[in-house]
């Protein structure tokens, strides 16, 4: 085609198939500019620990390599955070110190803001002291910051056992898991303690909620921590 006629055709409006498909490439890059914007500034404020910045739900090379006799149960594990994203249900992580949980849910909540889904990782320590914050400050209350939690796409409670476990926290826990459970926005609570302990240490109203819409994973496998990539 002449390019005395592609001009004539480009004023008309008419894009030749060539042009459409730059048209749509264009149109294409500036869409994943967008995401990526949005994506960083998901992460910038996501509350995921900086040694955790770069976590991925994909990071199984380094397990196959340290820990080989632990990735079955690692992929099962992740695959399970993974659905997730489509399907929203409380998931309690538990195990001893070392197997990775803390990497896991950081890499779920990085991929939440990939997908450009607002995403939280706090530990409950923190986010009681984030709450009693409120009471000597004015313009903001307990109920501003229990409703931006609940509005998450995906919370992480980290160490969960580490707090006072007062009668007001547990009350406090409970309304932010009934408020993201009526919201239909998944939860994943992280401890150390046995399925046992699990069993007396969360209320009846928690333990409904995840016999409802949720599970316990065991995250049972050997620390990985201290461990060296063979040579």
């Amino acid at each position: 085609m002449s390019r005395a006629m592609q001009t004539i055709l480009a004023k008309s409006g008419y894009l030749t198939p060539e042009r459409a498909e730059q048209v749509a490439a264009a149109e294409r890059r500036t869409r994943e500019i967008d995401r990526q914007l949005i994506a960083g500034k998901l992460r910038a404020g996501c509350g995921v620990f900086p040694k955790y910045a770069t976590a991925s739900l994909d990071d199984l090379d380094y397990i196959e390599r340290v820990a080989p006799e632990a990735l079955e149960d690692y992929r099962w594990v992740r695959d399970e955070l993974e659905r997730l994203l489509e399907a929203p249900a409380m998931i309690v992580l538990r195990g001893e110190n070392g197997p990775g949980k803390t990497h896991l849910a950081s890499g779920l909540v990085n991929r939440f803001c990939d997908h450009c889904r607002p995403a939280k990782y706090t530990t409950a320590a923190d986010f009681f002291l984030e709450l009693k914050s409120t009471f000597n400050e004015s313009g903001r209350t307990q109920m501003d910051l229990v409703k931006r939690y609940r509005g998450y796409d995906i919370l992480v409670l980290d160490e969960i056992e580490v707090r006072s476990d007062s009668t007001w926290e547990n009350q406090v826990l409970r309304s932010l898991i009934d408020a993201r459970y009526a919201s239909n926005v998944a939860t994943v609570l992280i401890t150390n303690k046995t399925e046992v302990e699990l069993h007396t240490y969360f209320s009846p109203a928690i333990r409904d909620r995840l016999r409802e819409d949720g599970a316990i994973i065991a995250c049972e496998w050997s620390s990985l921590r201290g461990r060296r990539i063979p040579r």
